[in-house]
């Protein structure tokens, strides 16, 4: 589907890189991880299976542009 990047946060927690926009765990379910925006007040959520490989999901519409300048600080 599309090009999944794996992060970690400053605690070791799983982050999503996808088209500028960073995703965090929201929940866990038995068959999928539920991501969403960093930015809290974005509604934005996608899904990846539980290896983070791939999208079960792709990512709802965000209300702000993409944040590339955040990306290399957090890697």
């Amino acid at each position: 589907m599309s090009q999944i990047e794996q992060l970690s946060s400053i605690n070791g927690k799983p982050m999503v890189l996808h088209e500028g926009y960073i995703y965090t765990v929201e929940r866990a379910t038995t068959t999928k991880l539920i991501f969403r925006c960093k930015n809290r007040d974005c509604k934005a959520r996608c899904h990846t299976n539980l290896s983070m490989n791939a999208f079960l999901s792709l990512p709802t519409s965000h209300c702000h542009a993409p944040q590339p300048d955040c990306v290399p600080a957090i890697k």
